[in-house]
Protein backbone atom coordinates (compact mmCIF):
# COMPACT_ATOMS: atom_id res chain seq x y z
CA UNK A 1 0.00 0.00 0.00
CA UNK A 2 1.54 3.54 1.03
CA UNK A 3 4.67 2.24 1.75
CA UNK A 4 5.04 0.36 -1.36
CA UNK A 5 4.36 4.03 -3.16
CA UNK A 6 6.95 6.14 -0.57
CA UNK A 7 8.99 3.19 -1.78
CA UNK A 8 8.85 3.36 -4.94
CA UNK A 9 9.34 7.50 -4.89
CA UNK A 10 11.88 7.16 -2.85
CA UNK A 11 13.59 5.46 -5.85
CA UNK A 12 12.46 7.29 -8.85
CA UNK A 13 14.34 10.18 -6.40
CA UNK A 14 17.14 8.86 -5.96
CA UNK A 15 17.40 7.53 -9.50
CA UNK A 16 17.33 11.03 -10.89
CA UNK A 17 19.56 11.80 -8.21
CA UNK A 18 22.40 9.32 -9.30
CA UNK A 19 21.35 10.17 -13.42
CA UNK A 20 22.40 14.59 -12.19
CA UNK A 21 25.36 13.45 -10.34
CA UNK A 22 26.76 11.17 -13.64
CA UNK A 23 26.01 14.47 -15.57
CA UNK A 24 27.74 16.78 -13.27
CA UNK A 25 30.39 14.04 -13.45
CA UNK A 26 30.28 14.13 -16.94
CA UNK A 27 30.92 17.36 -17.26
CA UNK A 28 33.34 17.75 -15.14
CA UNK A 29 35.83 14.96 -17.11
CA UNK A 30 35.01 16.54 -19.91
CA UNK A 31 36.17 20.43 -18.75
CA UNK A 32 39.52 18.45 -17.44
CA UNK A 33 40.37 17.20 -20.71
CA UNK A 34 39.75 20.57 -22.03
CA UNK A 35 42.30 22.34 -19.47
CA UNK A 36 44.92 19.25 -19.83
CA UNK A 37 44.91 20.05 -23.64
CA UNK A 38 44.95 23.83 -22.94
CA UNK A 39 47.73 23.86 -20.58
CA UNK A 40 51.03 25.15 -21.70
CA UNK A 41 52.69 22.14 -19.23
CA UNK A 42 53.61 18.78 -20.24
CA UNK A 43 51.41 16.03 -19.04
CA UNK A 44 51.85 12.48 -19.40
CA UNK A 45 49.74 9.39 -17.48
CA UNK A 46 51.16 6.62 -17.31
CA UNK A 47 49.12 3.15 -16.19
CA UNK A 48 50.28 0.97 -13.46
CA UNK A 49 52.40 -1.33 -15.89
CA UNK A 50 54.53 1.86 -17.32
CA UNK A 51 51.97 2.31 -20.20
CA UNK A 52 51.53 5.35 -21.79
CA UNK A 53 47.59 6.62 -21.35
CA UNK A 54 47.69 10.08 -21.97
CA UNK A 55 49.60 13.08 -23.73
CA UNK A 56 48.74 16.26 -23.98
CA UNK A 57 49.29 18.49 -26.88
CA UNK A 58 52.16 20.46 -25.23
CA UNK A 59 53.81 16.98 -24.90
CA UNK A 60 53.46 16.90 -28.62
CA UNK A 61 54.79 20.12 -29.16
CA UNK A 62 57.36 19.37 -26.73
CA UNK A 63 59.06 16.22 -27.99
CA UNK A 64 57.60 16.50 -31.88
CA UNK A 65 56.04 12.52 -30.71
CA UNK A 66 52.47 12.59 -32.30
CA UNK A 67 49.82 11.31 -29.39
CA UNK A 68 48.96 7.93 -31.57
CA UNK A 69 52.90 7.15 -31.87
CA UNK A 70 52.86 7.16 -27.98
CA UNK A 71 49.58 5.71 -26.69
CA UNK A 72 49.97 2.24 -25.17
CA UNK A 73 53.90 1.90 -25.15
CA UNK A 74 55.91 1.25 -22.00
CA UNK A 75 57.10 5.24 -21.37
CA UNK A 76 60.38 4.40 -19.60
CA UNK A 77 61.46 1.33 -22.10
CA UNK A 78 60.11 3.76 -25.51
CA UNK A 79 60.64 7.48 -24.52
CA UNK A 80 63.43 7.71 -22.26
CA UNK A 81 67.55 7.17 -23.72
CA UNK A 82 68.37 4.04 -21.93
CA UNK A 83 71.23 6.10 -19.44
CA UNK A 84 68.27 8.15 -17.97
CA UNK A 85 65.94 4.96 -17.78
CA UNK A 86 66.83 4.12 -13.90
CA UNK A 87 66.70 7.40 -12.65
CA UNK A 88 63.27 8.11 -14.38
CA UNK A 89 62.10 4.52 -13.41
CA UNK A 90 63.05 5.16 -9.78
CA UNK A 91 61.56 8.91 -9.66
CA UNK A 92 58.16 7.36 -11.15
CA UNK A 93 58.53 4.36 -8.55
CA UNK A 94 58.70 7.00 -5.14
CA UNK A 95 55.76 8.20 -6.29
CA UNK A 96 54.28 5.08 -4.86
CA UNK A 97 56.46 4.74 -1.91
CA UNK A 98 54.24 6.00 0.61
CA UNK A 99 51.50 4.13 1.79
CA UNK A 100 47.51 5.27 0.64
CA UNK A 101 46.72 6.37 3.89
CA UNK A 102 49.99 8.52 4.57
CA UNK A 103 48.77 12.11 4.77
CA UNK A 104 51.36 13.10 1.70
CA UNK A 105 50.19 9.98 -0.45
CA UNK A 106 47.98 12.72 -2.43
CA UNK A 107 50.98 14.92 -2.78
CA UNK A 108 53.27 15.00 -5.88
CA UNK A 109 57.00 14.15 -5.59
CA UNK A 110 60.05 16.13 -5.77
CA UNK A 111 60.64 17.84 -9.19
CA UNK A 112 63.41 15.75 -11.16
CA UNK A 113 64.25 16.25 -14.67
CA UNK A 114 63.24 14.03 -17.52
CA UNK A 115 64.96 13.22 -20.64
CA UNK A 116 63.20 12.32 -23.29
CA UNK A 117 63.62 11.27 -27.30
CA UNK A 118 62.59 14.03 -29.02
CA UNK A 119 60.95 13.44 -32.82
CA UNK A 120 61.51 9.83 -32.69
CA UNK A 121 61.86 6.82 -30.50
CA UNK A 122 64.47 5.53 -29.33
CA UNK A 123 67.98 5.14 -31.40
CA UNK A 124 65.72 6.86 -34.12
CA UNK A 125 66.18 9.93 -32.72
CA UNK A 126 69.84 11.33 -31.38
CA UNK A 127 67.99 14.25 -29.90
CA UNK A 128 66.64 15.00 -26.53
CA UNK A 129 65.09 17.07 -24.70
CA UNK A 130 65.22 17.58 -20.87
CA UNK A 131 61.94 18.90 -18.76
CA UNK A 132 61.51 19.24 -15.16
CA UNK A 133 58.50 17.17 -13.46
CA UNK A 134 57.18 16.23 -11.22
CA UNK A 135 55.25 12.63 -10.65
CA UNK A 136 51.84 12.77 -9.12
CA UNK A 137 50.24 9.02 -7.83
CA UNK A 138 46.82 8.39 -9.09
CA UNK A 139 44.79 6.35 -6.74
CA UNK A 140 41.09 5.30 -6.50
CA UNK A 141 39.24 6.60 -3.48
CA UNK A 142 40.57 3.22 -1.53
CA UNK A 143 43.74 4.06 -2.30
CA UNK A 144 44.52 1.72 -4.76
CA UNK A 145 47.37 3.30 -7.65
CA UNK A 146 46.02 3.53 -10.63
CA UNK A 147 48.87 5.24 -12.06
CA UNK A 148 51.15 8.31 -12.45
CA UNK A 149 50.59 11.49 -13.87
CA UNK A 150 53.69 13.22 -14.89
CA UNK A 151 53.14 17.21 -15.09
CA UNK A 152 56.19 19.39 -15.80
CA UNK A 153 56.78 21.89 -13.12
CA UNK A 154 58.24 24.66 -15.02
CA UNK A 155 56.05 25.24 -18.38
CA UNK A 156 58.01 28.70 -18.80
CA UNK A 157 61.02 26.94 -20.50
CA UNK A 158 58.27 25.34 -23.21
CA UNK A 159 58.35 28.73 -25.87
CA UNK A 160 62.00 27.74 -27.00
CA UNK A 161 61.38 23.98 -26.96
CA UNK A 162 58.09 24.50 -29.30
CA UNK A 163 60.26 26.78 -31.23
CA UNK A 164 62.82 24.23 -31.82
CA UNK A 165 60.26 21.34 -32.35
CA UNK A 166 58.57 23.54 -35.06
CA UNK A 167 61.74 24.19 -36.79
CA UNK A 168 62.58 20.46 -37.02
CA UNK A 169 59.42 19.17 -38.33
CA UNK A 170 59.89 21.50 -40.96
CA UNK A 171 63.56 20.65 -41.97
CA UNK A 172 62.42 17.21 -41.85
CA UNK A 173 59.31 17.91 -44.32
CA UNK A 174 61.69 19.47 -46.42
CA UNK A 175 64.43 16.62 -46.66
Amino acid sequence: GDGDESSSERIESLTEELEDARGDLQLTISDLRVILEATPAFVCAVDPHGHVSGWNTAAIEITGLRRDAVLQRHFVEHFVPQQYQQPAADAMEAAFSLPADDPLAGEPGEPFDLTLWRGGVGETSKQTVKIRVRAYARRLAGGQPVGLLLIQDDAASNDSMRERTNVEREVQDLQ
